[in-house]
């Protein structure tokens, strides 16, 4: 599907940049307008899994300070609910951009560590102001520095 191939491109893209890491920036939303926070998954498989784990959680902090939102966890991305995958997803198991080498599903897999971070959900009215909002979008771009600089620092 097209999905499919535009999140196997970012990996991709990601390889043929030379990048240190992938950072995947998605935005939650759901039914119920009350619900909101910050997430961020991992893939719990691949040979750099620690430092996937690592770059997850430090990009977690950085948004949970910066914007006070709810902390709704770091979460391996096996076990990421089912509406929040694609169908190609759910057949795969992983997160498609973040995933293992798996013919048909991921056959260039990104070669560094990655994470998939969900600042906030534009479906919560006060958090939908902040991701529309310019200065909103620094906070997010600010948290998001400081949870590379701390990946990066090694702290």
């Amino acid at each position: 599907s097209a999905v499919h191939r535009d999140l196997s491109a970012r990996a991709a893209c990601a390889n043929a940049s030379n990048a240190s890491v992938l950072l995947s920036i998605h935005f939650d939303g759901f039914g119920d307008p009350s619900v909101g926070g910050t997430e961020t998954f991992y893939d719990p498989v691949r040979s750099f899994s620690g430092d996937n784990k690592r770059l997850a959680l430090d990009l977690q902090q950085g948004l949970v300070t910066e914007l006070g939102t709810s902390d709704r966890g770091v979460w391996p991305d096996d076990e990421v609910n089912a509406p929040t995958l694609t169908s190609s997803g759910l057949q795969y198991g992983h997160l498609i951009e973040l995933g293992p080498a798996l013919a048909g599903w991921v056959d260039q897999p990104s070669r560094m560590p990655g994470a998939l971070v969900e600042p906030l959900f534009i479906t919560h009215p006060a958090e939908a102001a902040i991701a529309s909002d310019p200065p909103g979008q620094q906070r997010i771009a600010v948290a998001l520095v400081a949870g590379l600089e701390k990946y990066f620092s090694g702290a």
